[in-house]
């Protein structure tokens, strides 16, 4: 039996962000005067679904998309959800220079360490083989938790 792969089923999960970002819209449509905000949680999804595909994408586009452009889009989203909330119960102090500030800061971040001083981010292999040593450390703990011996 074949089993489904991780990344398939995030990129379908994805997806269903995206649905239900237009059903949100059409929502939205029909009760926009009661509820407020409901524009900003589609576009909300819509940004998540948009970054989270890009990063998906990462072995197949370009680095500039799958790291800076769906950051970019996965904090925007994030934003976006902050100031849904913020609109939906009416509050009336809404920090949106501190959001654009995030935004920007993040992205010029993003640029620094991914084009200036390109040695800080790691590749695939020096992640795997970083994580191999912490699992290993995570398995003698556990050791060390049933009353097991071990040696670092």
């Amino acid at each position: 039996m074949q089993s489904l792969d991780v990344r398939t089923a995030f990129f379908i999960c994805t997806g269903f962000i995206a649905i239900y970002g237009i059903g949100m819209m059409l929502f939205a449509r029909n009760v926009s005067a009661s509820f407020n905000g409901l524009y900003l949680f589609a576009m909300a999804n819509f940004s998540l679904a948009i970054g989270f595909s890009l990063l998906f994408l990462m072995d197949y586009i370009d680095i500039f998309w799958s790291i800076l452009v769906a950051n970019t889009f996965i904090l925007l989203g994030a934003i976006l959800i902050y100031h849904a909330h913020l609109r939906f119960i009416n509050y009336p102090n809404n920090p949106l220079l501190l959001s654009v500030f995030l935004l920007i800061s993040t992205f010029c971040l993003h640029s620094f360490f991914l084009y200036i001083n390109p040695n800080k981010f790691l590749t695939k292999s020096q992640r795997v083989f970083r994580a191999k040593p912490s699992a290993n450390r995570v398995n003698h703990l556990f050791e060390f938790a049933r009353g097991k011996g071990f040696e670092w």
